[in-house]
């Protein structure tokens, strides 16, 4: 194609001279990126020149030894190429199986096109060794890794064969070329990296001179080309659901590594995003609701009669988007922290461990002495499956939280999942809303025991939580007064200290929500703060949880 540039202003130039010009001009952008300390811009200018070693000793001063040994590949240096790839490969981890494969395959094609040349049969080059290195790379493509891929592994399979696709241009291999180009296509057929591939894959096309499958490629392009752009957060999501989830269980409690988890905290963080709300809610684990991120006014207003003196000021605070518990845990979910070996878990029990309420897989009850189970486990009153649990400490909801993969919530999540309405953009009185009823909350009943969760639909809040109010008082992580006797008052300020899980008996926390057991509405408002000391463990005390937590920094001593 002629240089446009060099047509208008040097018209006069024959294409011998051009070509010559263009050369040139390579060769001086090279020098100069070299002398400003950047090889790799150097290396594409001395490659576009031909100077392939030249190229490939920059990108080695890169440190990239994958492009210098493809640049000598390219410039059918052979020998040299071969030397870079068995390199490369030697250095690869284990987890990068589409540099695995590429690293093969170059060391496949360097052997097999090197033998081709004049004089290139013995030596380092032999086509046996590169039909072996071929066969190890299918192998892992087939039957390691074998298709269509499971998940976790498709963004990764699908470069792999993407690479196979260019080997078979290369080599003149028409079926590997077709077979590597469609399945690297299968699934990055809703990713932003479909455009690459595509042009890639009809590159392949061209250099066989396929003109109906370069044709068929060409409207796949445009038509890709005519959609709207897509919004950058959907590279995060595929980055989520391409990593896997175990289990096959599709929730945010089941990713497979900690890079899921920081993709998901930036998606969190999104604000007036109702799409990305709406994908976080599928990732909602089961029993659990997603609220989004954002401000809300916390704290009763000053016009609020009812309202005591450490429920003021109000004021906004902001949260990142969570999950939490749309009940309160169960006696049945309990029960399964049991079962499971929960009490004789060193690893759930550390803060009471360290306050000597937890030793040789037995929680020390303050007022009972040893037990492996909640005050009024036995009590039918208390105990019916679907009923809250309770007779639960602080310490023994905190290990049932962390054994479940989740945490108690601070009074801020809990207070905002009760009474702010997102889409109002208002704060209400009461879960439901701003006017006492009495039939939507679980109260006034004294020792009846707290009826099933869930019982009272009409109770639920602005974010589809139930029995927030009612039923049993629920434990947050925070403090309400320290070992000194310091109480924390509002604002709320999670890095004041308010936030620290260790503690002793004296380190006050904060309880919300009132219980089945009390007669007043007063206590019903979701601005209604209580504190108990953490051994407590009554008949109209139990908790819910949230994930995940992420307070900074969690445990940072006041």
């Amino acid at each position: 194609m002629p240089n446009l540039y060099l047509l208008k202003h040097f018209p006069w130039l024959t294409p011998e001279e051009e070509l010559l010009l263009e050369d040139q001009i390579r060769r001086r952008a090279a020098g100069l990126y070299e002398q400003a300390g950047l090889p790799r811009e150097a290396a594409v200018c001395w490659a576009e020149a031909g100077e392939w070693e030249r190229a490939s000793r920059l990108y080695l001063q890169a440190g990239d030894l994958r492009q210098a040994a493809l640049i000598l590949l390219d410039g059918e240096q052979y020998t040299d190429a071969l030397s870079l790839y068995l390199i490369w490969e030697a250095e690869l981890p284990s987890a990068d199986l589409a540099g695995q494969v590429e690293a093969l395959l170059g060391q496949a094609a360097c052997h097999l096109l090197g033998v081709e040349q004049p004089g290139g049969v013995g030596g380092v080059l032999d086509g046996a060794t590169g039909r072996a290195a071929y066969r190890r790379a299918r192998r892992l493509l087939e039957e390691v890794h074998p298709w269509p891929p499971p998940a976790g592994m498709w963004e990764g399979l699908s470069r792999a064969w993407g690479v196979l696709g260019a080997y078979g241009e290369r080599i003149g291999r028409f079926d590997l070329m077709l077979m590597g180009n469609e399945r690297a296509l299968a699934w990055w057929g809703t990713s932003e990296g479909r455009g690459r591939l595509l042009r890639a894959f009809l590159r392949g096309a061209r250099s066989f001179d396929d003109r109906l499958l370069s044709a068929r490629i060409e409207q796949q392009l445009a038509e890709l080309e005519a959609q709207p752009p897509r919004p950058a957060w959907h590279a995060e999501r595929e980055a989520i659901e391409a990593a896997g989830f175990r289990e096959k269980v599709h929730d945010v409690l089941h990713f497979t590594n900690q890079a899921q988890r920081e993709v998901w905290e930036r998606l969190a963080g999104l604000e007036d995003q109702p799409e990305v709300d709406a994908y976080l809610r599928t990732l909602a684990p089961e029993g659990m609701i997603y609220i989004p991120p954002g401000a809300f006014l916390m704290g009763s207003p000053d016009d609020d009669a009812e309202a005591d003196a450490d429920e003021k000021p109000q004021h906004e605070f902001r949260l990142a988007g969570y999950y939490i518990d749309r009940c309160p845990v169960t006696n049945a979910q309990y029960r399964r922290f049991i079962e499971a070996g929960g009490y004789g878990r060193a690893e759930y029990w550390g803060e009471a461990q360290a306050a000597g309420r937890w030793a040789n897989g037995m929680y020390n009850d303050y007022f009972s002495g040893a037990r492996a189970q909640p005050g009024y486990w036995e009590n039918a009153n208390y105990n019916g499956d679907q009923q809250p649990v309770v007779g639960v400490s602080w310490w023994e909801a905190l290990a049932y939280a962390r054994w479940a993969g989740k945490m108690l919530p601070s009074e801020a999540h809990w207070e905002k999942a009760a009474a702010w309405d997102a889409a109002a953009k208002r704060r209400r009185k009461y879960p439901w809303g701003d006017v006492w009823d009495e039939k939507a909350a679980d109260w006034g009943r004294k020792r009846e025991g707290a009826l099933p969760v869930g019982s009272l639909p009409a109770g639920a809040s602005a974010s589809g939580v139930l029995d927030m109010v009612g039923g049993v008082w629920e434990w947050c992580s925070t403090r309400s007064r320290n070992e000194q006797g310091k109480d924390y008052t509002y604002p709320y300020q999670p890095e004041d200290g308010r936030e620290q899980l260790a503690g002793g008996d004296n380190v006050v926390r904060v309880v919300r929500g009132a219980s089945w057991w009390h007669d007043d509405p007063r206590v019903m408002r979701c601005g209604c703060r209580r504190g108990l000391y953490p051994r407590s463990g009554d008949d109209n005390w139990g908790f819910r949880c949230i994930t995940p937590h992420a307070f900074s920094p969690l445990h940072a001593e006041s």
